[in-house]
């Protein structure tokens, strides 16, 4: 049933232009999500000003960019009946305005938006550190534009019309790869404190350490004891709350204090 109603509102979409009750951007919560009717699909009504810092790291969320009404409802629908979070941007400006990076989820926009493209507002966003995977749909998936959009984020460029199978398969996939991602963040910043509990001198013997210098060598290096050498690998120990090398090792390439 999507497939037929997304390729219709694919396949109509430069010549149907009617006006829709367009979602507006916002992080409420989804029990006081309003639902709005349009030709038979729903999708979520938000409102851009009354995000939440206390919800970012809610249920992922789905931003859709799309400017053809009877597209962006069909793709709604489609991605609401799916269990995912769904939210209708009015333009890539507004979006900027209101989203937090600690939001997770990903985009399925139209290259072709009213004012900033889809791969400008890809580029924007990986600019300033927000960055967030995306499904790109374009009518002309020219090798140059797909090149760029998958340096700036997107997880695949899919050329219109295309099938809700296809959407929903690329949906999850960007998903998948922001949870990964919003993981790989939260243990960054986690190593990243833990390495600040470190005095300067206790620093010194774990870089030492992480490269395999042995204690007598590490002591004789920073002009200290071996006693101290021990000493302070044991402080360092219990400021990372590690017990062996290997976690030592792995809490530093988490930080990204060495690469892996």
């Amino acid at each position: 049933m999507y497939t037929t109603q997304i390729e219709r509102a694919f396949s109509s979409a430069r010549e149907c232009h009617r006006s829709a009750a367009v979602a507006e951007l916002d992080g409420v919560s989804t029990e006081d999500r309003a639902r709005v009717q349009h030709d038979g699909c729903q999708y979520t009504k938000r409102n851009a000003s009354e995000i939440s810092p206390s919800i970012m790291n809610d249920q992922p969320t789905v931003y859709i960019f799309e400017d053809d009404d009877p597209t962006r409802a069909a793709l709604s629908t489609l991605l609401s009946e799916h269990n995912h979070a769904v939210v209708c941007c009015r333009s890539a400006e507004d979006f900027l305005s209101a989203y937090d990076a600690r939001q997770a989820g990903c985009l399925v926009l139209d290259e072709q938006l009213p004012g900033m493209s889809g791969t400008a507002l890809l580029a924007r966003l990986r600019a300033e550190g927000r960055e967030l995977p995306a499904v790109l749909l374009t009518a002309h998936a020219e090798t140059s534009l797909t090149v760029r959009a998958m340096q700036h984020g997107a997880t695949t460029v899919l050329d219109k019309p295309c099938s809700a199978v296809t959407i929903g398969d690329e949906v999850r996939k960007a998903l998948r790869k922001n949870r990964r991602r919003q993981r790989h963040r939260l243990l960054a910043a986690d190593a990243q404190q833990k390495l600040a509990r470190l005095s300067d001198n206790e620093r010194a013997v774990l870089m030492l350490v992480l490269d395999g210098v042995p204690n007598r060598e590490i002591a004789a290096k920073l002009d200290v004891s071996v006693r101290t050498v021990e000493t302070r690998r044991s402080r360092i120990y219990k400021a990372l709350e590690v017990d062996t090398v290997a976690h030592v090792v792995r809490l530093c390439i988490n930080a990204g204090l060495i690469e892996s």
